[in-house]
């Protein structure tokens, strides 16, 4: 992990320019072997790196205070879709694959259903990495790079804290919307890239990223219930002896999903207690 220390001895170069700049490297790396082939290691960390893009285009928005800039990215927030749904499925059969061992049962009906899903995802994948052109990332690259006001490291430093810390006080809001408080959440947390070790113990990065564990496995479960919902109520009949295994588990789930998210919420409670200027 890179940090402000990596940046200074680089002359003519800001931070946020160099950030977008190793995470670009990293997003056409995964783009060239999802070229080759769609496959789950690819996938997740393409959408990792454009979770981190998007994150610091927000990031340069609010400096600029020019919200109308988002549309910057619209190629590549399709390609982030269409590849989230060949994520979604995979996590589903992950899942499912795991209950299915801890619970000694078979949901043979439901993964057949998950499979089938996971072929035509891959194909629709598979269509957009070969229509998607990278040229957007290298237009905001350039963008960043050209403009003078981002060359003061020490200032934008200190003017990324400032909205970092405003963030902090609008997460409150988002407690009781758990997807948004997550993404809010995440946006700003990969603004560690341009904070200082003293700074990142300041704010409690390490606690953050628990709490983003903690809600990020109740989303995968929420995911997961939904969709196993969805293929009984709507597919599977009712005469079929997984129906009602399916039922079952559905009750499981939500008294787990609903401990996750107590976990995820009490946590962030804390944080927020912890971080907030008095």
């Amino acid at each position: 992990m890179y940090d402000i220390k990596s940046f200074q001895n680089m002359n003519n170069l800001n931070i946020l320019y160099h950030g977008w700049k190793i995470e670009q490297k990293e997003f056409e790396k995964q783009n060239i072997l999802l070229r080759q082939r769609i496959s789950s290691g690819p996938v997740h960390d393409i959408r990792v790196s454009t979770k981190k893009l998007r994150s610091f285009l927000k990031l340069y928005i609010l400096l600029k205070q020019q919200p109308e800039w988002e549309y910057l990215l619209l190629k590549t927030n399709k390609l982030f879709e269409v590849l989230g749904k060949y994520r979604e499925i995979e996590i589903c059969l992950d899942l499912i694959g795991n209950n299915e061992k801890n619970m000694n049962c078979n949901f043979r009906q439901f993964k057949n259903h998950l499979h089938l899903l996971l072929k035509n995802s891959k194909t629709w994948a598979n269509d957009e990495i070969h229509r998607y052109n990278a040229k957007e990332l290298s237009k905001i690259a350039l963008l960043l790079k050209q403009d003078s006001e981002l060359n003061n490291d020490n200032k934008l430093t200190d003017k990324i804290i400032q909205l970092f810390e405003k963030k902090i006080i609008e997460s409150s809001s988002y407690i009781k919307q758990p997807h948004k408080l997550r993404q809010h959440l995440k946006d700003i947390y990969y603004w560690e890239l341009f904070f200082s070790e003293e700074i990142k113990l300041k704010y409690q990065f390490k606690y953050l990223h628990k709490i983003l564990n903690d809600l990020g496995n109740w989303q995968d479960q929420e995911l997961f219930s939904i969709r196993m919902k969805h293929f009984r109520k709507d597919y599977l009949p009712k005469q079929f002896e997984e129906y009602e295994l399916l039922k079952e588990f559905e009750k499981t789930l939500a008294e787990e999903k609903k401990l996750q998210l107590k976990t995820g919420i009490s946590n962030t409670r804390k944080w927020l207690l912890k971080v907030k200027k008095p």
